[in-house]
């Protein structure tokens, strides 16, 4: 069963929580589109992301995949360095699923480093918010195991000025983690794209949370986000190469309340 037809642009949907949706666009434009931008009925700048099941998950078997999906959003609702799920649209059918209305972003960081230089305040700022997203997720004995820079999202990143060092500016920007699809315990076999996947994945042995770990620090390593030794060292590269200065770091960061 394709999913293409279930949502078209200026359909209404109603939530649970008594809200009427617009539907305005495929958020991204693919052949089977499953994520979409929608607007409150009667304010279209209170705008919002309809997701529904992906065209290869199992509608036979209730779309486990999605169904998987939403579990971990009620799980993580309390999250604060994750998206939320803000509503629902209920089934009008059994052939029809359950669909998630989610906080809308801006951008991602895969998008925004397209825009602009970032300051090293800006990707300190970024990074440190999305380690402790990952932080939220492995204190539920959870993996995310999805880490990519499209998945961390951002509102308030302004692109239109050039990149300026001042303090507060970083600060602005809201950072969550996207997309719990990909949650689950610690177990074997392949996750996370191939650019973030973890040596452990890759030789077929059991890994634990330490690959969020390790996507996370590919994409701080990205050249085209930031200098690596301007942001994590203040001193020469032999004292960054140091593997025991690497995971102070992150220590440091990942272990702030």
């Amino acid at each position: 069963m394709a999913y293409t037809s279930l949502l078209h642009k200026g359909m209404k949907l109603l939530g649970e929580s008594g809200r009427t949706y617009i539907v305005i666009a495929p958020l991204v434009q693919r052949s089977f589109p499953n994520v979409w931008k929608a607007h409150h009925w009667n304010n279209e700048k209170d705008q919002f992301v309809i997701k529904h099941p992906q065209s290869d998950d199992s509608p036979e078997k209730g779309w486990p995949a999605f169904r998987k999906e939403m579990e971990m959003q009620r799980l993580f609702q309390p999250a604060k360095f994750i998206r939320k799920m803000v509503d629902v649209i209920p089934s009008r059918s059994d052939m029809e699923p359950t669909m998630m209305v989610l906080e809308p972003f801006e951008k991602t960081l895969w998008s925004a480093r397209t825009r602009r230089p970032l300051t090293t305040r800006e990707i300190k700022h970024i990074m440190k918010l999305a380690l402790l997203g990952l932080r939220e997720v492995h204190e539920k004995g959870l993996v995310y195991c999805d880490f990519k820079m499209e998945n961390v999202l951002l509102n308030g990143f302004d692109d239109t000025d050039p990149a300026s060092d001042d303090v507060a500016i970083p600060l602005r920007i809201n950072v969550k983690l996207a997309d719990l699809g990909s949650v689950m315990a610690p177990d074997r076999g392949e996750v996370t794209s191939i650019t973030y996947r973890s040596p452990e994945v890759y030789f077929g042995k059991a890994w634990t949370s330490a690959v969020d770990i390790w996507a996370w620090g590919i994409a701080v390593r990205d050249p085209t986000v930031l200098n690596v030794m301007d942001v994590l060292s203040n001193g020469p590269q032999s004292t960054f190469n140091s593997s025991k200065r690497r995971l102070i770091f992150i220590r440091l960061v990942y272990t702030i309340p």
